[in-house]
């Protein structure tokens, strides 16, 4: 259960303000329901939340993990998902028997192996993952944690996804509300009907919200680059979006911020780059072998 002394609540400041110790860990440590919603979502937050995770996964009477996220993933998490839907729950189970010790999850070979399990929550159902498709005006681009003891319920919102870079080492934001506190109610109760509707696509911005295994088949799930985009991604996007005129512009103004010569904004060859969660990726490319964790 929750306690004044569990979760501290305000305004968070990363990466001088460390709000997985004071929030995620012990939302984790103490809910018996999470849920959530990113625009990016990888491995990453796995790691640095494992102490929390780990008595998550290991308490009776718990509710599966539910994240309703952008349809892009990283391309070592889109083999893990993929891998995941593939297993049943005692093949899964097997591939990650060096995550427990005495039939409990070791917390240090949780952050270790974060992939291997991402693979088996999501293929035991441990973790229900949902994916926002956005309409074509629109992005899905949230970043909201809940955390519900069945009493009391912890909301933290800002803009660090479920990363461990958005967690732990960003310069992030993050808003701690509070159910035990008076005037944070309000917000929880707004932040848990924002999830709500997010979840059921019900928003001017989304299209519609599939479960991973539909979402995989139909092959609506984009693969993100490996590395950041470099300034000249971003204006192959702008001009994939057919406004030349912000394409020129960017353009002149990243010449100046790099000392690159930019003549003009680059034609788009194949792959074509689109913005997901207002970042450049690519569509339906299947990412490089790799277990190493993206953050």
């Amino acid at each position: 259960m929750f306690t004044r002394n569990t979760v501290i609540p305000g305004l968070y400041r990363l990466p001088e303000d460390p709000v997985g110790p004071r929030v995620l860990i012990p939302g984790f440590a103490s809910a018996t329901s999470v849920r959530g919603a990113f625009g990016w979502f990888s491995a990453g937050w796995i790691a640095r939340v494992a102490p929390g995770l780990a008595e998550y996964i290991a308490r009776r009477g718990t509710s599966p993990i539910e994240f309703t996220v952008a349809p892009v993933l990283f391309p070592a998490e889109r083999e893990a998902v993929e891998r995941a839907v593939s297993l049943n729950s005692d093949e899964a189970s097997r591939r990650v028997v060096d995550l427990f010790h005495d039939g409990r999850v070791n917390a240090s070979a949780l952050a270790q192996h974060a992939l291997d399990c991402l693979a088996w929550m999501i293929a035991t159902g441990t973790l229900r993952l949902r994916i926002a498709v956005p309409t074509a005006e629109s992005n899905y681009h949230p970043k909201v944690w809940l955390f519900d003891d069945g009493t009391d319920q912890v909301l933290a919102r800002g803009s660090g996804n479920a990363t461990a870079r958005g967690i732990t080492s960003g310069v992030e934001h993050f808003d701690v509300d509070v159910t035990w506190i008076e005037h944070s109610r309000q917000r929880v109760r707004d932040g848990i009907a924002m999830l709500d509707d997010w979840s059921q696509g019900k928003s001017h911005g989304i299209e519609r919200v599939v479960d991973l295994p539909q979402a995989l088949k139909e092959d609506i799930i984009q693969t993100a680059p490996e590395d950041p985009p470099s300034p000249a991604d971003y204006v192959q996007a702008a001009t994939a979006d057919a406004d030349p005129g912000w394409a020129a512009d960017a353009a002149a103004r990243l010449t100046a911020r790099f000392s690159r010569k930019v003549t003009q904004a680059p034609t788009l060859g194949n792959p074509r780059w689109h913005r997901v969660g207002g970042r450049p990726v690519q569509p339906s490319r299947r990412g490089r072998r790799g277990l190493g964790v993206r953050t």
